[in-house]
């Protein structure tokens, strides 16, 4: 299997003697691959790793013994990192639009639902103003924005926002950053959208 600069590939192994493979290909100046929560999941899992760095890539096998097999399968699978975009979203209200707030809560939640379906999604979601709420407990978006995270989207929400409405500990999910990630990731990226 080739390695392709920008990507990482999942591969599954079984053989008769039930050791699982799974191989992550991941482009070294990516820093911010979620590949973390994708260890911590395998080391819960009880898998063995074992990792190298090849030219620019990172590989990074990963092993646990199963129960004898009789069926051979490799299926070589490109993960969700190939379908994020260098686009970000950048949202800083619970509504979308102006005019009629009914409509306008009924538009995001029906455009963060979009993104979810979405072949190419962005790198990542940035909540600040009122619109880290839709990142807070009780938020009617939340499982659609713990998909994108499943996704390897990342989801930002604005500490000094968080701090301003006294929503700190009501942050539901993602990760809480400052202005100058904010800011970092708005010049980084090759387009922002704002809802």
């Amino acid at each position: 299997m080739s390695i392709k600069k920008g990507r990482f590939y999942l591969t599954f192994k079984s053989s008769l003697i039930a050791f699982f493979l799974i191989k992550f290909f991941v482009n070294y100046s990516q820093p911010f691959c979620n590949l973390t929560a994708t260890l911590q999941l395998a080391k819960q899992k009880n898998y063995q790793m074992h990792s190298e760095k090849k030219e620019d890539v990172f590989v990074v096998n990963l092993t646990k013994e199963e129960e004898q097999s009789e069926n051979i399968i490799e299926e070589p699978v490109v993960c969700q990192k190939d379908t994020l975009s260098k686009k970000i979203v950048v949202i800083s209200s619970e509504v979308m639009g102006q005019g009629d707030d009914v409509l306008g809560n009924v538009l995001m939640k029906g455009f963060i639902y979009a993104l979810t379906q979405m072949d190419v999604l962005p790198s990542c979601v940035i909540f600040y103003n009122g619109g880290l709420k839709l990142a807070c407990k009780g938020s009617a978006v939340l499982e659609d924005l713990k998909t994108l995270e499943s996704l390897g989207v990342e989801i930002l929400s604005c500490g000094t926002c968080l701090s301003h409405y006294g929503l700190v500990d009501e942050v539901a999910i993602g990760q809480v950053t400052n202005m100058y990630e904010i800011v970092e990731r708005q010049m980084l990226a090759s387009g922002v959208i704002r809802p």
